[in-house]
C-alpha cells in the first residue's frame, strides 16, 4: 500500500509539473526609450525632435530653429522643454504630448534647460536675457512652476540654471552664477547656496537627488579658461573624475540603488573626445576614440545602462544611443543632430 501511494504521488507530481509548463505567463512589456534633441532639416534649420524607440517625431515645423534640451515622462505624458525661435528671438518652450506652451513672450531670448514633473506640477528652469547698461546682457535665472515664472535670487550678475529636481517637498536647482567667474550654486526652494569651487570656474550641468544625498556633476574650468576637469559634488563635497592630463566634462548623473552613473567625455592622447560613462568613479569608454563623441545623458533601467549623445566626423554630428556600450545611430549622418536627454520607462 505504501509503494502504491508513492507511485500515485509521483505520477500526480509529474502531471502537475507538466501542467505548470503549459501555463503561459504574459511577457513583461519591453521598455520604451525616449530621447530628446534636434535634427537639422534640408535648410539647415534645427527641428526640435523626440524619439520613441528610435522613431523620431518633430515638435516644430522647421520654419524657425528649435531644440528640445530636456524631457520628462510622467505616466503616459511626455514632456519636452527647450526653445523655439519666433524669427527674432528664442522663446522658452514646453511641449506636453507635442502640444506647445510658450513660457516667455518672445520679446527677448529665453531658454529652458531642464524640466521635471512631480504629481500635477511641472517645473522648468532656464533664463531670459535682459539688457543691463552696466554689464550688457544679463541672464535672469528663472524657475517656472506650471507656467508661472519666479526669478532665482542671489544672482545679481546673472545665472544659467542647468538642472531642476524635485524630491518630496523640496525643489532643487543647480547652475552657475556669474560674476568675475562662474560660482557653482545650488538653490533649495529658492534659497541659494554656493558650492565649493576649488578656486576654479565651475559649471554644474546635471543633478540627481537620492534620499538625503544631492549629486551634481559638471566641469571645473581653470583660471586660464583653457582646461576642463570633469567634476562631481555630493552634498557639496568635490570629487574630480579626471585630472589635468586630458580635457574632460561630465554632463549627466543618474543614481540606481547605491550605484552612481555619470555620462560625459574625455580627450584621449590624440586629442579626440571619447564618450564615457563612469560607474562609481570607474570609467568605461563607449566610443572608439576615432571621432569626437559625447555622452550628454545617462539613464539606468534594471541592469541596462543607456546613454545618448553624438559623434562628429569633422563635418556632421550624428545622434547616437548607446545601450550597455553598444551604439545605435538615431540619425543617418546627412544632417547635423544633437540629443541631450534619454529616459527609459
Amino acid at each position: 500500500m505504501k509503494n502504491l501511494y508513492i507511485g500515485f504521488a509521483l505520477i500526480t507530481g509529474l502531471f502537475f509539473a507538466s501542467c505548470r509548463k503549459d501555463i503561459h505567463r504574459p511577457a513583461l512589456p519591453a521598455p520604451i526609450v525616449y530621447v530628446s534633441g534636434y535634427v537639422q532639416n534640408s535648410s539647415n534649420i534645427p527641428v526640435a525632435t523626440i524619439w520613441e524607440n528610435g522613431v523620431p517625431t518633430s515638435l516644430t515645423d522647421g520654419t524657425h530653429a528649435a531644440n528640445a534640451n530636456s524631457m520628462f515622462v510622467n505616466g503616459t505624458d511626455v514632456y519636452a522643454a527647450g526653445w523655439q525661435s519666433n524669427g527674432s528671438f528664442a522663446v522658452a518652450t514646453l511641449w506636453k504630448n507635442g502640444v506647445v506652451t510658450n513660457l516667455t513672450d518672445g520679446t527677448a531670448n529665453a531658454f529652458v534647460s531642464s524640466v521635471y514633473v512631480s504629481g500635477t506640477d511641472v517645473y522648468a528652469v532656464g533664463y531670459y536675457e535682459q539688457h543691463v547698461p552696466s554689464i550688457g546682457i544679463k541672464f535672469v535665472a528663472t524657475l517656472w512652476k506650471n507656467g508661472v515664472a519666479t526669478p532665482l535670487s542671489g544672482a545679481p550678475g546673472g545665472a544659467d540654471p542647468s538642472s531642476v529636481f524635485v524630491s518630496g517637498s523640496n525643489v532643487y536647482v543647480a547652475g552657475p552664477v556669474y560674476g568675475s567667474g562662474s560660482a557653482p550654486t545650488l538653490w533649495t526652494n529658492g534659497t541659494p547656496a554656493n558650492l565649493p569651487d576649488g578656486g576654479d570656474f565651475d559649471y554644474p550641468e546635471s543633478m540627481y537627488v537620492n534620499g538625503p544625498d544631492v549629486y551634481i556633476v559638471g566641469y571645473a574650468n581653470n583660471a586660464n579658461n583653457n582646461f576642463l576637469i570633469a567634476r562631481t559634488w555630493k552634498n557639496g563635497v568635490i570629487t574630480d573624475l579626471t585630472d589635468t592630463t586630458h580635457i574632460a566634462d561630465a554632463h549627466s548623473v543618474f543614481v540606481s540603488g547605491s550605484d552612481v552613473y555619470i555620462g560625459g567625455q574625455e580627450q584621449n592622447s590624440s586629442g579626440v573626445e571619447v564618450a564615457e560613462v563612469w560607474k562609481n568613479g570607474i570609467v568605461t569608454d563607449i566610443s572608439d576614440g576615432t571621432k569626437d563623441s559625447f555622452a550628454f545623458s545617462v539613464y539606468v533601467n534594471g541592469s541596462d545602462v543607456y546613454a545618448v549623445g553624438g559623434e562628429n566626423n569633422g563635418t556632421i554630428t550624428t545622434a547616437k544611443l548607446w545601450k550597455n556600450g553598444v551604439a545605435t545611430n538615431l540619425t543617418d549622418g546627412t544632417h547635423d543632430a544633437g540629443v541631450y536627454t534619454v529616459i527609459v520607462k
